[in-house]
């Protein structure tokens, strides 16, 4: 029987995160929902990794510099996250959803405040999810990844 195409999603168990902020409650643990990247997702990852050259030619000295941008490994761990996450169940302070999805959370919320609450997160939460997202995108976790 030919493969049926269908998103491959994994939800995890966030032990340290509950650890961290005392959620010893074990039927109901602090959880995130990871998709596996699709083709997509894995061309817009590679776009952002690209390097781009910037010359520009001093005009009083007659000699030119090079400017270089180059993407930090932050950068990189939060594009590969709002791509990959659907799903979470941790909250605000006020109880709300910290990560809104589609229906049940009242619509997805922007690019921008994703990345706004994923650097307001502990490193040590930033971690477990991460670790989460390269298990289930294992490719990018590796030094000869074809797409970097």
């Amino acid at each position: 029987m030919p493969a049926r195409m269908k998103p491959l999603l994994k939800t995890f168990p966030l032990p340290k995160t509950d650890a961290l902020y005392g959620n010893d409650n074990p039927d109901d643990p602090t959880t995130i929902t990871i998709k596996q990247a699709d083709q997509g997702t894995a061309s817009l990852r590679a776009a952002e990794l690209n390097d781009f050259d910037i010359e520009r030619t001093i005009q009083n000295e007659g000699s030119s510099a090079v400017a270089r941008k180059r993407i930090s490994f932050s950068v990189i761990r939060k594009i590969e996250v709002c791509n990959t996450v659907v799903g979470c169940n941790l909250q605000t302070e006020g109880g709300n959803p910290f990560f809104r999805f589609g229906l049940n959370n009242s619509g997805p919320i922007s690019q921008e405040e994703f990345w706004k609450r994923w650097c307001s997160l502990d490193p040590i939460v930033a971690d477990e999810i991460y670790a989460c997202v390269i298990e289930m995108n294992p490719l990018w976790g590796t030094e000869d990844n074809p797409n970097d």
